[in-house]
């Protein structure tokens, strides 16, 4: 029996054991001391039994005993202990004080240390506890003469108090025991965790998969903290469970699972720990009905969830044939191993995002390299397209002009608006590419509307012969400005529709007119074709949508597009039924983009009139350019190059008054000529005027920042090239006349002011350096110590010309005081005055003098 209690004793003080089991305890002690103080009144006289005492006490620990609530536990317990010690008092008072009757001081005492020692009372309360001892056992001292007890009394007490304290004294060694012990078991779970850590520091340094690295936690982790069974879990999305990848014990054989078990999100243990996202300890298996049996004979599990961040990624899971196997340590070390590779599992998909991210950005750089490649196919088969169209146009041209029968220019006017119609094709095909672009840029300019509604109507003339088309066409004569080509394309694509639906003999209307109210502008478009069912309203501006699925013709953009180019350039397209009773599109402009008429025309400038300057024409395609060389002829020397690097080589050798290239060139790019002809000092002053198919507004003002005087798109006009021609040197000639008058003022009064006196230096430093090949702006900005844009403001804001020009103008100006002041040949004058070409000394001094330098000498000569 004794075994029995002392057993059950020792699991109030065990850790983790309850204060119930203690206030039971003291419950017993209380009940014992009034039965035995109780008794031995009774023995030594009988007539004095009082019954009140152990009934009262009685029904106190009964209800203690049976009150299980467990707020309430601790609080009996200090009033047991606080009872007991009234009653010793109680008892001494009324009866004699000797060893015996001290005893049950050393009792209560020692169930006071118990209860303070497992933490069931504070300190305060313990002391005070002690302190009513100490009160009470001086008291019994002090009344012990007064009164008188029995010695049976005495006995029964003193060997009733004497077995309960050796039992207290026994709790409180078991309780010292089990400190010592848990001390060792922390002792031992810090060494077992320090191992850990540096297992799993080890595994994860690593450079190896998560699987394998999971593989390292499960048979070198788990043997350190002795568990039989060990398996970590991962979500698999593409099935949606939780999968076994690495397990220890009776699971594993090498690195394979044995009898792999596949478990959905919420059930069983591991399930609901996913699920919940917490740790989720079973003591009892049998106790619960969402066990799921993997193994036979486990009573006891630990499921520990896996953190990515914010996400439960994975499950660690251990079970056990002991129940209650799974304590509080074990719990904390599976979540700090749950910790760590939750960490390896977050850097491997950071790196593996980080990976696929590089191969998106691999893959978006190809795409661009292939856009890149798709859109220099489009500008090169535009080239190669706007060259053919170049020699179809200029002869139909030149044929108009020349011939005076009426059926050849019939065929020349034919040949004129098919060109112009293959020319609108490439244009169509060039807006794919601007398509690609996302259509975000716009290119306004001022126009005529009528400019681009008779060209577009011309293009369908043969259609409307061949198909009896009656055409109907009402003009408004207005100005406009905004994007010239968006407009053009969105009426040409209403145009081209309505032809091609309207049937033989049908109608087409065009229509354009401004609103009185408003004033803003409406284009119509109709025709009596088959219409548009009501049921295709809505969708006929989408891109690639066809209402004729059968109708191969057209890409299914072409509506879409104008939708898109109306918003782009603040207008609106809409649908409505034709009075032809066809479809009828109407384009709607707001008022801000028009402008009133302006019936003004501008003067022209008279063309330079000079003999036989040498234009350098450039040109791969030698049509073209043999073409273009025979339109010059007649007013111009011509030299023909046919690549980048031969008009180099001849722009250094010849020294032409004016190139005129091609900006797609073998070897050399036109853009790289023209760099290169304005980065020299002894070149720059040559005009370089560029033919290209790009049309766009940044490629052109590319082109003028490098120093291009002109930019013509190809297929181009004859008369406006040699209007752009003799343009150039018509500006040339303005220029240095100008600075011819300049150059007088200078030599009459640049003593005369002292701002004047870095031109002194300026002009004295060229006539030294007149024969000297390194004379340029750079030495002369280096000799003065001037940068060189400093240099070419100054220049540039005294004369009007660059230093280049600027020493050719002073070279030349010391050549004709030397070809009328001395006996020198024209030869040996130019080479005096830095000029190795004669050639082109000579075209460049009639160009400024308008005089040969061989008539200057003859009249010197005279």
């Amino acid at each position: 029996m004794s075994f029995i209690v002392l057993e059950y004793l020792k699991k109030s003080v065990r850790p983790g054991g309850t204060p119930t089991r203690l206030k039971e305890w003291a419950g017993f002690i209380l009940w014992t001391q009034a039965l035995v103080l109780y008794l031995a009144n009774a023995i030594a006289d009988p007539m004095s039994i009082d019954m009140g005492l152990v009934v009262s006490v009685t029904v106190l620990v009964w209800l203690f005993w049976f009150t299980l609530n467990p707020r309430l536990q601790v609080p009996m317990l200090q009033l047991l202990i606080y009872f007991g010690l009234f009653i010793q008092v109680l008892a001494v008072y009324r009866t004699d004080a000797d060893i015996s009757g001290t005893i049950y001081f050393m009792v209560w005492s020692s169930v006071a240390l118990l209860a303070e020692r497992r933490e069931y009372t504070n300190f305060a309360a313990g002391l005070s506890t002690m302190m009513l001892v100490f009160f009470g056992l001086a008291w019994s001292v002090y009344q012990a003469d007064d009164h008188y007890i029995s010695g049976a009394t005495s006995i029964a007490t003193f060997i009733s108090g004497s077995v309960i304290a050796l039992m207290n004294f026994y709790l409180l060694l078991v309780d010292y025991r089990g400190g010592l012990l848990k001390i060792e078991n922390l002792r031992e779970q810090f060494e077992r965790l320090e191992k850990i850590s540096e297992s799993m520091s080890e595994i994860l340094s690593k450079k190896e998969p998560v699987s394998l690295l999971l593989w390292h936690v499960a048979q070198r982790c788990m043997p350190l903290m002795e568990l039989d069974d060990f398996v970590i879990y991962l979500y698999d999305e593409s099935s949606g469970t939780l999968k076994q990848v690495a397990a220890y014990g009776i699971k594993s054989e090498g690195r394979e699972i044995q009898n792999p078990l596949e478990i959905k999100p919420g059930e069983g243990v591991v399930g609901r720990c996913y699920a919940e996202g917490r740790t989720i300890r079973v003591m009892d298996t049998k106790e619960i009905d969402f066990y799921l049996v993997d193994v036979e004979n486990h009573r006891s599990e630990l499921a520990v969830p896996i953190f990515s961040g914010d996400k439960v990624v994975g499950v660690l899971d251990s079970e056990s044939a002991e129940p209650g196997f799974y304590k509080l340590h074990h719990m904390r070390f599976f979540e700090i191993i749950a910790s760590f590779c939750g960490i390896k599992i977050t850097d491997e998909q950071a790196q593996s995002q980080i990976h696929e991210a590089e191969l998106a950005k691999q893959l978006a750089e190809q795409f661009k390299e292939l856009d890149e490649l798709k859109n220099r196919f489009i500008s090169n088969i535009s080239h190669d397209l706007k060259t053919p169209l170049s020699l179809i146009k200029g002869p139909a041209q030149q044929i108009q002009k020349t011939s005076q029968e009426e059926e050849t220019l019939k065929h020349a006017a034919y040949i004129q608006k098919n060109t112009e119609h293959l020319l609108h094709m490439v244009e169509q095909l060039l807006q794919l590419q601007r398509l690609d672009h996302g259509l975000k840029h716009l290119y306004p300019e001022r126009f005529q509307l009528c400019d681009i509604i008779q060209p577009l109507v011309e293009q369908f003339e043969s259609l409307i012969e061949r198909k009896k088309i009656h055409l109907e066409v009402k003009r408004c004569e207005v100005i406009m400005f905004t994007d010239r080509f968006k407009l053009q394309q969105c009426v040409h694509n209403l145009l081209q529709n309505a032809f091609k639906y309207t049937p033989d003999g049908g109608s087409v209307g065009i229509k354009i007119f401004r609103k009185p109210d408003d004033g803003d502008l409406f284009i119509e478009v109709c025709d009596s074709g088959p219409g548009i069912s009501q049921e295709h309203h809505r969708k006929i501006f989408d891109r690639f949508y066809k209402t004729d699925v059968n109708n191969h013709e057209g890409t299914g953009i072409g509506l879409s597009l104008v939708k898109e180019y109306m918003e782009m350039i603040g207008g609106t397209v809409d649908y409505s039924a034709s009075p032809y009773g066809g479809a009828c599109f109407t384009l709607k402009l707001d008022r801000k983009l028009l402008e009133n008429v302006d019936t003004e025309t501008q003067p022209t400038t008279g063309l330079l009139d000079t003999e036989n300057p040498v234009v350098l024409v450039v040109e791969d395609h030698p049509e073209l350019n043999e073409f273009i060389a025979s339109s010059l002829r007649s007013q111009y020397q011509v030299i023909q190059a046919f690549d980048g690097q031969e008009a180099w080589k001849k722009v250094q050798e010849d020294m032409p008054d004016l190139v005129l290239a091609d900006l797609m060139l073998p070897h050399m790019q036109g853009e790289e000529l023209l760099r290169r002809i304005k980065e020299d000092d002894n070149l720059a002053h040559i005009p370089v005027v560029i033919l290209s198919s790009k049309s766009k507004v940044p490629d052109k003002v590319e082109l003028y920042g490098l120093g291009a005087e002109n930019y013509l798109v190809k297929p181009f006009d004859a008369d406006e090239l040699l209007a752009v021609i003799k343009n150039c040197f018509e500006r040339r000639k303005q220029l240095q006349q100008l600075l011819s008058d300049k150059g007088i003022v200078l030599k009459k009064q640049h003593n005369l002011s002292p701002e004047n006196e870095w031109m002194n230096e300026l002009m004295q430093l060229i006539r030294e350096n007149l024969d000297s090949p390194e004379l340029s702006g750079a030495f002369i900005g280096e000799s003065l110590g001037m940068g060189r844009n400093r240099l070419q403001r100054e220049l540039k804001a005294a004369t009007g010309l660059s230093p280049a020009e600027f020493i050719r103008f002073v070279r030349l100006e010391e050549a004709k005081n030397l070809l009328e002041n001395s006996k020198l040949t024209v030869s040996e004058v130019a080479y005096s005055v830095g000029f190795n070409n004669l050639s082109y000394f000579t075209r460049s001094f009639k160009t400024q003098y308008d005089v040969l330098p061989s008539e200057v000498n003859r009249a010197a000569e005279v």
